[in-house]
């Protein structure tokens, strides 16, 4: 899902910014665009009554997930929580760092 993401973040700015030469705009483009993934990866997986909200942000290759409950969580769905960030942050990192 994320690599097909990026291949269209940059068929679109090739297209747009052919001549530019705008590099920085497309970093901020494809870590906004990891960042939506990584938070749809990590939201998709949970009982959809739990978050409130989800936030990540995506800085020197490294992830930041901020999490708003709706409810207290039961203990096994606080352990699938951090399971969950645990096995995005591990996959993500791997294909950030791989493209």
């Amino acid at each position: 899902m994320i690599d097909t993401l990026l291949r269209h973040v940059d068929i679109i700015y090739v297209a747009r910014h052919e001549h530019s030469g705008d590099q920085e705009l497309l970093g901020r483009v494809r870590i906004a665009v990891v960042a939506e993934a990584f938070r749809e990866f990590v939201h998709s997986r949970l009982p959809q009554d739990l978050p409130a909200d989800l936030g990540a942000s995506l800085k020197d290759g490294d992830f930041a997930v901020n999490v708003e409950l709706r409810r207290e969580p039961t203990e096994d769905e606080l352990d699938q929580l951090n399971r969950v960030v645990q096995t995005a942050t591990a996959e993500f990192r791997r294909r950030v760092s791989a493209r």
